[in-house]
């Protein structure tokens, strides 16, 4: 499994084993302890580090399994992140086809061309607007 920790300016990526065995520590940009990701009953439970607070989409914020595509609060200290686990291999895709005057919304609502249904992401979060074989983008 794939978890990445979105920190201020970047993404921290780590790469969980296929057989579930091992203790784990993802750290911020500062190289500090943030969360700690073992095992219990073959499954991947994060654990907070000091000062840490945990969540999931769910409301959980005890005993949390990591799951493929699936967002995680995370704050320590004040400071905010987000944790996002995926699959090790993604074999799935959209493709989308660009023609003049095409318009691309963006946000948490259904009814976005691309939508990603989290809570720091706003229903029509971005549009991207190609017209006259030009980019345009409103946030």
């Amino acid at each position: 499994m794939n978890v990445y920790l979105f920190d201020d300016d970047r993404i921290i990526a780590f790469a969980l084993p296929v057989k579930k065995i091992g203790n784990f520590w993802m750290k911020d940009t500062y190289n500090k302890n943030v969360i700690n990701i073992t095992v219990s009953d073959n499954e991947w439970i994060i654990n907070p580090g000091k000062n840490v607070k945990i969540s999931d989409t769910d409301g959980n914020t005890e005993n949390i399994s990591l799951r493929a595509r699936k967002y995680y609060n995370v704050e320590k200290n004040d400071k905010k992140y987000l944790l996002y686990c995926d699959y090790l291999t993604d074999n799935t895709y959209k493709n989308y086809i660009i023609k003049d005057n095409s318009v691309i919304k963006f946000g948490s609502s259904a009814a976005c061309n691309i939508s990603v249904p989290i809570s720091i992401v706003g229903n029509e979060h971005i549009t991207l607007t190609y017209k006259d074989k030009k980019w345009t983008l409103e946030v």
